[in-house]
């Protein structure tokens, strides 16, 4: 390892990035300057980055956390490579949450940026599923009308937190080369963290806002049980993951796009728990897939899935070579969860009527089912049945989705969530 002070003047392919740990603030600046930029880039694009090893690196440049809260504030140092590598650091695994957000915030505003001016001079419509549409769309996400971030003055903990952001159409294994994951709360400081992943026809220019709606709704209905539970309401994290976009059109009858998913999805997964594992901080982790959401979810486990728990809502059935819960690898003492209204036909489609893939629903196949047609909780309180296949209607002409509030399938999904699966309601084991 050099030493800080000639490090700052050494060629650049002679750094490695355990190097830059022994230099100051404005040592590094100055070899970032000196061509560093470059070398950075070379080395945090590897193949095959350990996220293990990336959290050791990443926090020896230095971060501070607040032991009651969790929150991370980034080091100087840190701040100088989030300002040059805006692009790399925010989709880096084994980069804490709260830099990532800076760096995908920065490039996202850049970007939109440009894009406004554009549109100011040229005029016109912006095109359906185009980048700029993309932008917006994310942009909308996590600002308001005027610019300003969106926060909400009751509860100081619903942040949001660009963890994951692909604009540029390639390699993220999307039909558009797009990929953008919103974390509703703090994600460095969750002491429970929830991954939902979308269903069909899912693109983030038509539906990163809806998203990351469905998962701040689920966060409040988390929020309301861990009151009533001793749980601190606070440090509860539900990501609208869309790191990878689900099948579109017809291919919800192929299993393809489930197996580009899957991967991504573990790497992310892998990657948080490598920074959780270096704050020195643990969380219940839980993956609820949607649709074709649950099939991704099944390939990153048929490998391993390192959450707590596998919640599989209205799906389309299990993948190649998954007959039981058996054949999913999750965290010791994980469990994989269910559960479809009785009339979801589209859920039925999608197991090609019995023939294409393997029932979930199946005794054998040993999944935990709990219910989402509706209850009546122990004080009274009505919990809305769900009587369509989509994530969320907003209860229109009396009508509810799986991730409305309101219902018994999303109170069942936050009792999982919260490791409170002794209160689920019509639970079938």
């Amino acid at each position: 390892m050099l030493n800080g002070l000639f490090i700052q003047y050494a060629a650049p392919n002679q750094v490695g990035l355990n190097d830059l740990g022994t230099m100051s603030a404005a040592q590094l600046k100055v070899w970032l300057g000196n061509g560093g930029t470059a070398r950075l880039r070379e080395l945090l694009t590897q193949p095959r980055l350990d996220p293990v090893a990336t959290a050791t690196w990443w926090s020896g440049l230095g971060h501070t956390v607040e032991p009651a809260t969790g929150k991370v504030t980034v080091g100087e140092e840190q701040q100088l490579l989030i300002d040059e590598l805006p692009d790399v650091l925010g989709n880096l695994n084994g980069v804490t949450a709260t830099a990532r957000n800076l760096a995908n915030r920065k490039k996202l505003l850049q970007m939109h940026d440009r894009w406004k001016k554009y549109r100011e001079e040229r005029g016109g419509k912006v095109d359906e599923g185009s980048q700029e549409d993309m932008i917006n769309k994310v942009w909308e996400s996590l600002y308001d009308s005027e610019g300003r971030p969106k926060t909400n003055p009751q509860d100081p903990s619903d942040i949001r937190q660009l963890i994951s952001f692909a604009p540029f159409g390639l390699g993220t294994g999307s039909e558009t080369g797009f990929g953008a994951s919103i974390s509703v709360g703090d994600l460095d400081a969750a002491k429970h963290v929830t991954y939902q992943l979308p269903g069909l026809d899912t693109t983030i220019g038509k539906d990163m806002a809806s998203k990351t709606k469905q998962a701040k709704d689920q966060r409040l209905d988390q929020r309301a049980l861990a009151s009533r539970n001793g749980i601190d309401p606070d440090r509860i994290a539900v990501v609208a993951w869309i790191g990878v976009e689900p099948a579109q059109g017809l291919g919800v009858f192929s299993n393809d796009q489930a197996k580009v998913v899957g991967p991504a999805l573990r790497n992310d997964v892998t990657g948080f728990n490598a920074v959780h594992q270096n704050l020195e901080n643990t969380a219940r982790t839980t993956a609820v897939g949607h649709s074709m959401g649950s099939l991704g979810a099944m390939e990153a486990a048929k490998t391993e899935l390192p959450v707590d728990n596998l919640v599989l809502v209205g799906d389309v059935g299990a993948p190649d070579n998954v007959t039981s819960v058996n054949d999913l690898h999750l965290n010791p003492g994980g469990t994989v969860y269910r559960g479809t209204y009785d009339w979801d036909h589209i859920a039925e489609v999608g197991h090609g009527l019995g023939w294409q893939r393997r029932s979930t629903e199946d005794p054998g196949f040993g999944a935990v089912t709990f219910g989402t047609n509706g209850t009546t909780a122990p004080d009274g309180t009505v919990e809305n049945p769900t009587k369509t296949h989509d994530g969320q209607t907003g209860g229109k002409d009396g009508v509810y989705g799986y991730f409305d509030r309101g219902t018994e399938s999303s109170s069942n999904q936050a009792k999982i969530a919260l490791g409170l699966s002794d209160q689920l309601t019509n639970v079938k084991r």
